[in-house]
């Protein structure tokens, strides 16, 4: 009786803990429409390009990648930009943390994926790998 009762405990916690809420993400071509990742994005890389930067991005996949319990995962070609001159671009990994919280875990420029198209397979799903290296110029023969 007793262990019956201790694995509907587990049971009912394991569930319980499994309800991960995801945060939605309004895109469309124009690609800037959720402020908060916008804000996220753009404090990430100013201590790297000053502030004042203009950050567009484009879901690389419309929804999260989320497995079991984990956090979220949004995939993002970016851009930044000192009015019209581009300062950087490139793919980033961002966790969705809350309703509109959200953190930068992974950040790939242009150049480093030219350079060493490699280390996408280390951070991004393999089904994106293609379109992240089109974006960054990158030709494959």
């Amino acid at each position: 009786m007793k262990l019956i009762t201790w694995i509907s405990f587990l049971t009912a916690g394991v569930v319980g803990a499994c309800t991960v809420p995801t945060v939605p993400i309004e895109h469309s071509a124009s690609s800037t429409n959720n402020v908060a990742l916008t804000q996220e994005l753009a404090a990430y890389l100013e201590p790297d390009f000053g502030d004042d930067l203009i950050v567009d991005y484009d879901l690389l996949r419309d929804v999260p990648t989320q497995v079991g319990v984990a956090i979220p995962k949004y995939y993002v070609w970016l851009i930044a930009r000192h009015n019209e001159t581009i300062v950087i671009e490139g793919a980033a990994r961002i966790a969705a943390e809350g309703d509109n919280d959200f953190a930068v875990l992974n950040f790939v420029s242009q150049p480093e994926i030219v350079r060493d198209p490699a280390q996408l397979a280390r951070i991004f799903p393999a089904v994106l790998i293609s379109d992240i290296e089109l974006r960054a110029g990158l030709v494959r023969e």
